[in-house]
């Protein structure tokens, strides 16, 4: 075969636990609880105690895990733009594979490329480019030359006077016949199908008049993978028309919904006609449903509808590859989402920026007696330091799908505090609006002037206490009786430990 695409061993790895859950982002006006609950013996029985890092203000996560992920992501402008870039770039030669969420735009792989016809066999060029490793919705339209036109059909394509013809080709288990010309020109067979691969078939003949910059330069737009909503399964309480199941394929619909789209990420997209199969693996982590509780997710789901300015609060669109490990893919979704990532029953979720209502209230008297506290009023520099300014930096459709700067969002009165701009470059790769694009900065700019931190331990009938839940401290000695809010972050006792 033709087309050699590296089946990375990120594909296939088992499902793991993320070793900085506070790092995405979180709500805008509640503050944060990082912590664990650890186990120690007592007179022979086991004493769980939760232990929380508390910030004492309304940040989720502090400066430092703002500063933290985005070093660990290459967040930089130039890291955006080149990631970016090679999305749209055809490649050359083999490459990870790739699925596509949402609606976005790529340039594809080239499979092969050919000249045949003419007196010296040079007339026209046959170039077949594999665009993503799963079947897709449907194709929206495509770019020559950053010129963009709407599809209409396969075939010679009417705005090139006849020099440019395109097939497009949906991915499907069996693949499909190479084109005649193809067969007869060029070293392909009927055995060369491209089984389970999205590609298209493009020809052009040669014309100075039309293509005045030499060979045309292609990418495609395209509606993504269709994934699982669980709000249309019968068997969470759905009667109505289209019903939907996990393990039915073909009942999946599109949707650009952050969740959904995350989601399909976690139970995992496999081969063409193995859907399921975990050895038949190609993206995600292949979790199950008891991994993976699809009633979970519903609420989220919902949240993600809602319309705000006139838009779905949070979608991705954009494309996944498997260079990329599940905690860079689980941070791009936690980033899109303005959400946090957190670990609940022994899985990783990522919970959507919203609102909280408090779930347990404290005061000084509920503190662990003999336990250690500690208190800092602001993060240092080592420790990733002050931000004032965030830049936000997304995929805009309007400039050719490339990435693109923001809304600046900062507060003058942040820079006289601080003598001078302290910026963050926030990366939305899976983002192509520049609405939310402006609310998640704006989120991530608010958090990131609340700082302070507490340690405190607190006994075991706050155990029930789930990670991302928020409660009430009112501290008479540490914070002059003002009630400070905080979201938890817990990490489950390890029964039978000796050692807290």
């Amino acid at each position: 075969m033709r087309l050699k695409r590296l089946l990375l061993a990120s594909a296939l790895a088992l499902p793991v636990l993320l070793s900085n859950p506070g790092a995405a982002l979180a709500d805008p006006i509640t503050g944060a609880i990082i912590g664990w609950a650890a186990t120690s013996a007592v007179g022979g029985a086991v004493l769980a105690t939760a232990s929380f890092i508390a910030n004492s203000a309304l940040y989720a996560a502090g400066a430092w895990a703002v500063s933290k992920a985005a070093s660990a992501l290459g967040l930089t402008k130039q890291a955006a733009q080149q990631r970016q870039a090679s999305v749209t770039t055809l490649t050359l030669g083999e490459s990870p594979r790739e699925m596509l969420i949402g609606q976005a735009c790529v340039a594809g792989t080239l499979v092969d490329a050919f000249n045949f016809g003419g007196k010296y066999g040079t007339d026209k060029v046959t170039r077949c480019i594999a665009l993503v490793d799963h079947a897709v919705d449907s194709i929206v339209g495509y770019y020559v030359d950053d010129v963009y036109y709407p599809w209409t059909n396969n075939g010679l394509q009417s705005a090139f006077n006849n020099k440019l013809s395109i097939d497009f080709r949906n991915a499907q288990a069996d693949g499909y016949d190479p084109p005649l010309h193809v067969r007869q020109n060029a070293d392909w067979g009927f055995s060369d199908r491209l089984c389970g691969v999205t590609h298209v078939w493009v020809d052009h003949f040669y014309d100075e008049k039309v293509w005045t910059q030499g060979h045309p330069r292609l990418k495609f737009v395209l509606r993504g993978l269709k994934v699982y909503d669980p709000r249309y399964d019968p068997a969470f309480g759905y009667s109505g028309p289209n019903p939907q199941t996990w393990e039915d394929r073909a009942s999946h619909r599109f949707s650009s919904n952050a969740v959904l789209c995350r989601y399909a990420y976690q139970r995992g997209v496999y081969v063409e006609g193995r859907h399921g199969e975990y050895e038949h693996l190609l993206f995600g982590r292949g979790l199950s449903a008891v991994e993976a509780p699809p009633e979970r997710i519903i609420a989220w789901a919902n949240l993600c509808d809602e319309l705000v300015d006139g838009e779905n609060r949070y979608t991705t669109n954009g494309v996944i590859s498997t260079a990329q490990s599940h905690d860079e893919v689980e941070q791009l979704f936690a980033a899109a989402m303005a959400g946090t990532i957190v670990q609940r029953e022994g899985g990783i979720e990522v919970e959507p920026g919203h609102a909280k209502a408090v779930v347990a209230t404290i005061t000084d008297d509920d503190l662990e007696l003999g336990e250690p506290l500690s208190y800092a009023d602001f993060l240092p520099d080592t420790d990733g330091g002050r931000i004032n300014t965030v830049l936000p930096r997304y995929v805009e459709p309007a400039q050719g799908y490339q990435d693109h700067g923001g809304p600046v969002l900062r507060d003058l009165a942040d820079l006289a505090e601080d003598e001078g701009p302290r910026e963050l470059t926030l990366s939305l790769a899976l983002v192509t609006s520049v609405k939310q694009a402006g609310r998640v900065g704006e989120i991530a700019r608010r958090k990131a002037r609340l700082e302070r931190r507490d340690a405190i331990v607190l006994p075991p009938r706050f155990a029930g206490i789930e990670e991302g839940d928020w409660i009430a401290w009112t501290s008479a000695r540490r914070h002059g009786g003002v009630t400070g809010y905080r979201r938890a972050a817990i990490t489950r006792p390890w029964l039978g430990s000796s050692s807290a």
